[in-house]
Parts: C-alpha cells; structure tokens; sequence
C-alpha cells in the first residue's frame, strides 16, 4: 500500500487520504482509513488495480443514481469492494430555466445548514456506514465538495483534527477541481459561485454546529448516531504519534 496525501487516479482529480492530520490531543490521523473524491462514476475497470495498490478496499457513494444514469461505478458490482450507496441532495437547490442560476458562494453555508437540519437520517447513515466500513473506504458525492466536505468535516471533528485544517483540507476542493469546474461552467446552468469552495463557508459551518449543538458529538446523537459508532471511527483513524 503507498501513503499519500493526494491520490493520482486517472480520470480523479480531487482524490486524497484523510491520514497525516495532528489532532488537538497529540495523536495522528492514520493513513489508508478514509479518502475523499469526486465521483467515481465513468471509471472503467482499469482503474481497480490503482485502488488497490492505495489499499482501497469500498465507497461510500453519496451521489448514486441521481443524474448519472447512463454510467457506471467500477466498484458498485465488484465482489472485491464493500460498496454503499446513499444519495441525498440539498432540497433548496433548485433551477427552472436556461439563465445561469446566479448562485453565491455565500449561498453553500445555506445548503450546508438545510443538509444538516433536514437530513439528519442520512447524516445518521452514512455515519454509521463510515463506523461498519473497512479500513481504506472512500467517500464521494458528485464533485466531492459539499456532501464529501460535510461527512469528512464531522469525521475529522470527532477526532480533534484542529479547525483550521479542516478548513484548509475543504479549501483545496476549488483548486484541486478547477479544470473540472472550467469545464462543468461552460455547460451548466451553474453561476461561477456555485463552483467555490472558500474558506469561510465550511467555517461558518463548524461554527453553527457549536453554536447550536455545543458538540461534533451532541449533533450527531441528534441524527441518531450511537456513541459506539463515533468511537468506532475514532479507533480507526487515529493513532498514537
């Protein structure tokens, strides 16, 4: 298995290990645990020797079915791969139309409240998926910027990853994503702010929880997720130094 921060997959261009973090108590968050990424959707079979020598064993796969029909997820009928599937968009996304949509960057700290307030069931399982799965899962929604950010923003809160970090970690997504993004902005409905992942929007994020919840913890009890399966993931990605 090769340790990496960021993870080159031909056809992935945001793929990294949450492994390599000092936490506020002293430990590490261990390598090879859980990845992020953008969709997986449309990678072909020749990809499955690459995951696997990053010792890539599932997917959570938050993006599923929901407009990527017509393609296929290399690992979802892969006897070798523990696969999820648990799809959930935002209900204040909406669009009717061909103008461009004129969405703000401002606008995910919105998004990202809704998804935590009116989602709670979904929150509560793919917590509990990221508890069950094995060691080298990766997590991905569609461009691995909202739903991805929110799941590995609650992990690395229950291990003390210092806020900071995770707000440099979700940064990333923008620069990591930026010829995707080029891309997706010259045919999409989409206004450029759709594609941002600035600093203070997952910020604004951590601070509401707090805020309201006091706790990573008290939050995710709120949605239904057991003490065991907190600890669970805390077992698994942290390490002594």
């Amino acid at each position: 298995m090769i340790c990496a921060r960021r993870i080159l997959i031909p056809g992935l261009d945001n793929m990294r290990d949450l492994g390599g973090f000092i936490t506020e108590d002293g430990k590490i968050t261990r390598y090879g645990t859980f990845f992020r990424s953008e969709s997986m959707f449309g990678l072909d079979e020749s990809v499955i020797p690459l995951l696997k020598k990053h010792g890539i064993t599932g997917c959570i796969d938050m993006h599923g079915e929901v407009d990527e029909l017509e393609k296929r997820h290399p690992l979802r009928d892969n006897a070798e791969f523990e696969y999820y599937c648990i799809p959930k968009l935002s209900s204040i996304i909406r669009h009717e139309g061909t103008e461009r949509d004129g969405f703000k960057e401002e606008y995910w700290i919105t998004v990202n409240i809704d998804m935590l307030e009116t989602n709670k069931d979904w929150i509560r399982d793919v917590i509990k998926a990221c508890a069950n799965s094995k060691m080298g899962t990766v997590i991905h929604c569609r461009t691995g910027k909202t739903r991805t950010s929110l799941i590995c923003m609650m992990i690395m809160m229950l291990v003390r990853v210092p806020t900071i970090d995770i707000i440099a970690e979700y940064s990333t997504v923008e620069i990591y994503m930026r010829d995707k993004y080029k891309r997706l902005l010259e045919s999409s409905f989409h206004s450029e702010g759709f594609y941002k992942s600035s600093p203070f929007i997952i910020e604004e994020t951590i601070k509401y929880i707090l805020d309201n919840y006091g706790t990573i913890e008290s939050y995710l009890e709120s949605c239904g997720v057991t003490a065991a399966d907190m600890s669970a993931i805390a077992c698994k990605l942290v390490t002594e130094m």
